[in-house]
Order: C-alpha cells, then sequence, then structure tokens
C-alpha cells in the first residue's frame, strides 16, 4: 500500500531520512527525499482529508537537522525528547536530542496537541 491507495478512514506514519543523513561521511541512507516533493506529497494527503504523522526535523544541542515544514500546511509540531545523543557523547559531549513529529491537522485535533517540546512522550491511543 502507497499513499496514492489511502484513503480518509487511514492512518499514514511517515520517517523519511533526515536530512545531512544521505549525504557526506555520514551517509547513513540510500538518498534524500526532496523538500518540495514532500511538501507537495503532504498538501495532496491534507486535500484527501488523509490522517498522518511525520517524523521529519531535528535538533542535536545546537545543530539543526533541516527547516521546519511550511506554516501553510497547518501541521502541529510536537518536539519529543529523546534523550542524550549518543553520537555527540562518542565525541565528548553531553547534548539533548529533539525529534520533530509533525501531526495532520485531525490527529492534533484528536489528541487535544499543541505544538510544545514534550519532556516524558506518553502513548496515546486514537479511535480513528
Amino acid at each position: 500500500m502507497t499513499t496514492l491507495d489511502a484513503t480518509s478512514a487511514d492512518f499514514v506514519y511517515m520517517d523519511p531520512p533526515y536530512l545531512d543523513t544521505t549525504v557526506g561521511r555520514d551517509k547513513r541512507y540510500h538518498e534524500q527525499l526532496a523538500s518540495n516533493t514532500l511538501v507537495e506529497g503532504l498538501e495532496e494527503l491534507l486535500r484527501r482529508r488523509i490522517k498522518f504523522a511525520l517524523s521529519y526535523d531535528g535538533m542535536t544541542g545546537d545543530k539543526k537537522y533541516g527547516p521546519r515544514l511550511p506554516a501553510h500546511l497547518g501541521l502541529t509540531r510536537l518536539l519529543l525528547n529523546a534523550g542524550r545523543s549518543s553520537q555527540a557523547t562518542l565525541a565528548g559531549r553531553a547534548e539533548t536530542t529533539l525529534e520533530s513529529l509533525y501531526l495532520s491537522p485531525c490527529i492534533a485535533a484528536a489528541t487535544g496537541e499543541t505544538e510544545r517540546v514534550v519532556e516524558r512522550p506518553r502513548q496515546v491511543a486514537l479511535s480513528l
């Protein structure tokens, strides 16, 4: 199944590679998804009223991984505290990683979530 097959009865979770992890000496993934392609795909999901969550950007210490998604999408961004960065630890630094989870408007409304830093993520069950 792909997002082309999804209907408004479905929930789609997307976790494309982080920016800066597909190029250079720290390359960990085969290919980066172009941001304009991602935004166009999200616009299409929103138009079709598909419920979705997207793990996309984030930060470790002062280093940011990618720009925020455009505000016109109307997504709710949660910054999930993923704990101490193992890569920073190996480099002798004590830094915390925050990962972004973007919620489509209907998911944000169903959970009552608003944009914030989530220090202790909790499990949420939804009747979709």
